[in-house]
């Protein structure tokens, strides 16, 4: 990736006096730090030059020990790019590095860390177990005393961008301190501001603004720049009192912040028992520049054209939000997205998810440490791209997120965990909402049907986590793979079309396999959810449009319904070798299911789309001719005891299901989404109380 050219506007604005006033006198006060922006400190998870790390809105500022180094990137273009709105002409994501250098200081031997957050970070990047670093803390004050003598430096995370101050202690010369500017070629004085004009964007530096504290009171002190040959110092035309300490007060000011200030995906949520709160999302991260200037730099390790590669980052809050327990990054040198989220009864959290990356964490003694490959994808407007194929991966951190309890792979040679289309014709998936024509098309019978499931925006990434009561492991999900990892009793241990759903249930480490089956027929078939009973029995859900799906007779619907796709809903043995129940769930128009719960009876709920007339029972709370459905049948599959349509009454499916819960007294809860974030078309006519 050439990376010279961003466009990332940031302030250098005017650094006002930090003091109140009191009967006509000043007094300082300190500046109220930002939650939102955070010194990462170094624990040996990046270069050992870096001291600190912090993440800025389209870049990243590194302190050093003689320099600041700022490393922006294009983030307008990058984000048009990822959102599918630039498809042509130059798609290089240029960007912008340089440094001011500390010129003449002091190699810095003592940094103090001040105001630590109640938050840490953990990084498991790559196979190596060495750069795994758990507990990262992060501050919002950093001092490096004596970066000249006599002069210290202090750093702050103030509300309105990044603080810095020069401490000059009684006595000491200004006239040490320079800032020396590498990488910019255009640098100069106009009306007391400095003006640095970079390749990407404009640069100003407000006056300088200088004070002492005598006797309580703040003195405001004249301060001017003096620029010469890129190397920026102070003057100070009328003197002041070098008996008292002297603070040379600029800010740095960002056009905007936010609690992630890499662009960032939020893609599923948990809790537990004592009320803690879990998000799992993907994250777009840029790496250290290796020189000043512009330069190449790569997303995730390694350039993807038009998209970029992800990290999986999870944080954990507290019960009432107002604070993160742990936050980490997981994730190898490719892509990868995380779909799921559960956490056991020892507050350890299990992840499900798909990779790209040949070197993914994976645990010792994990039941499969090799990525298995696939083929080329390329998901433009989820932003994510995967060279060599995908792989599900299967990881279990420990209860403060500080370590791996374990972590795998699973798949076979051909593409696993990804929900996609496979023929040379395709169409542009949609911002929202179900495809106008088919996504991916190929001839049956002389008959034009989808080779793929996907029916809204993010229908790529589904399928589902869950655990048993002795903290085994269950997946439901897709492969394409011939050869997707079987056992011996396995119901299903071959491939029945292009693509099929497949459940999977591990011991609790991640290192055995202890069942695994294919769950199909000869179309397409695709595992979102799955729900396991107090008898460990396994209840799996998704979409098909196989009209020989493994289907029980005396089940609900026995007979493919017709349209573009039907639901279904399957009963597995504890042991996952065969089939107790089956049934379809649809109309003769277009129909997926989503998402299987479980109440306290032992009766099944699906949440869905349907494009056709789903049954509605009496006395239910229901949208007539809408076109999300909740059913609800009985332990055996034989017989619907509730249905129910919901939404606009629009002859379009309203929003994508995104979760689905039923509580211990019946009540059920449902999310999703809908509107378009390209076109900024908001959701609409959905009923509301």
């Amino acid at each position: 990736m050439l990376y010279r050219h961003g466009f990332i506007f940031f302030l250098l604005a005017c650094a006002m006096p930090f003091f109140a006033h009191n009967d006509s006198t000043k007094k300082a006060i300190i500046p109220s730090v930002s939650p939102a922006l955070r010194f990462t400190e170094n624990l040996g998870q990046w270069d050992d030059k870096i001291l600190f790390r912090a993440q800025l809105d389209g870049g990243l500022l590194f302190l050093e020990k003689s320099c600041l180094t700022f490393n922006f990137y294009d983030k307008k273009k990058y984000r048009n790019m990822h959102m599918g709105l630039v498809t042509s002409g130059n798609r290089e994501i240029r960007g912008h590095s340089y440094k001011m250098y500390f010129e003449g200081c002091k190699q810095v031997s003592k940094v103090e860390k001040l105001q630590q957050g109640t938050d840490y970070e953990n990084f498991f990047i790559g196979k190596d177990p060495m750069k795994w670093k758990s507990k990262v803390s992060n501050f919002h004050q950093v001092w490096m005393r004596d970066l000249y003598p006599g002069v210290d430096y202090e750093v702050i995370t103030a509300v309105n961008g990044i603080k810095y101050n020069f401490h000059v202690k009684p006595g000491s010369d200004t006239k040490q301190i320079k800032i020396k500017y590498e990488g910019v070629d255009n640098i100069r004085l106009v009306n007391g501001k400095l003006y640095i004009k970079l390749e990407v964007n404009d640069v100003i530096e407000q006056k300088p603004y200088a004070y002492q504290l005598i006797d309580g009171d703040v003195k405001e002190v004249a301060c001017t720049y003096k620029l010469s040959d890129k190397t920026l110092s102070f003057q100070f035309p009328h003197g002041y009192n070098k008996k008292y300490d002297l603070v040379i007060d600029p800010s740095l000011v960002f056009s905007a912040q936010s609690g992630s200030t890499a662009d960032n995906f939020g893609m599923t949520a948990t809790y537990d028992l004592q009320g803690n709160l879990y998000s799992g999302g993907t994250a777009f991260n840029n790496g250290y520049p290796t020189t000043p200037g512009a330069f190449s730099v790569a997303f995730g390790g390694v350039y993807v054209p038009g998209t970029g590669n992800t990290d999986v980052v999870i944080t954990k809050y507290n019960p009432l939000g107002t604070g993160l327990v742990y936050s980490t990054y997981l994730g190898g040198s490719g892509a990868e997205i995380v779909t799921s989220l559960i956490v056991d009864n020892a507050n350890n959290l299990c992840l499900y998810g798909a990779t790209g990356s040949t070197n993914f964490p994976v645990s010792a003694g994990a039941y499969d440490q090799t990525f298995n490959g696939g083929s080329y994808l390329n998901f433009v407007f989820n932003g994510t791209e995967f060279q060599n194929g995908t792989d599900i991966f299967i990881t279990k951190f420990n209860s403060t997120g500080s370590a791996l309890i374990g972590s795998t792979y699973l798949g076979g040679s051909a593409n696993d965990g990804v929900n996609h289309n496979n023929v040379t014709s395709t169409y542009t998936v949609p911002s929202c909402g179900p495809a106008v024509t088919q996504i991916g098309v190929q001839p049956v019978n002389n008959e034009y049907r989808t080779d793929s499931l996907q029916y809204n925006y993010g229908d790529q990434y589904r399928g589902e986590i869950q655990l048993d009561n002795a903290g085994n492991i269950y997946i439901a999900s897709t492969t394409r793979s011939t050869n997707f990892p079987t056992v011996a009793t396995s119901y299903d241990a071959s491939l029945g079309g292009k693509q099929d759903a497949v459940v999977a249930k591990f011991n609790p480490n991640l290192s055995n396999l202890i069942w695994s089956t294919y769950l199909g027929g000869s179309g397409n078939d695709a595992g979102y959810s799955l729900v396991v009973n107090d008898t460990n029995m396994v209840y799996v859900t998704g979409g098909t449009y196989s009209t020989d799906f493994p289907i029980v007779a005396g089940c609900y619907q026995t007979a493919y319904n017709g349209g573009k796709a039907d639901g279904f809903l399957t009963k597995f043995n504890a042991g996952g070798s065969a089939i107790i129940k089956s049934t379809y769930i649809g109309t003769s128009n277009y129909d997926q299911s989503y998402f299987v719960q479980k109440d306290v009876q032992n009766r099944y709920y699906v949440y869905g789309q349907s494009l056709g007339a789903m049954p509605v029972t009496p006395g239910v709370y229901s949208n007539a001719n809408s076109h999300q459905f909740i059913s609800r049948l009985d332990c055996q599959l034989t017989n619907l005891s509730m249905g129910t349509v919901f939404g606009s009454s629009l002859p379009k499916i309203d929003i994508s299901p995104s979760a689905f819960a039923v509580d211990v007294c019946g009540n059920i809860y449902i999310s999703g989404w809908g509107g378009s974030f390209i076109s900024c078309t908001p959701i609409s006519a959905m009923p509301t109380s």
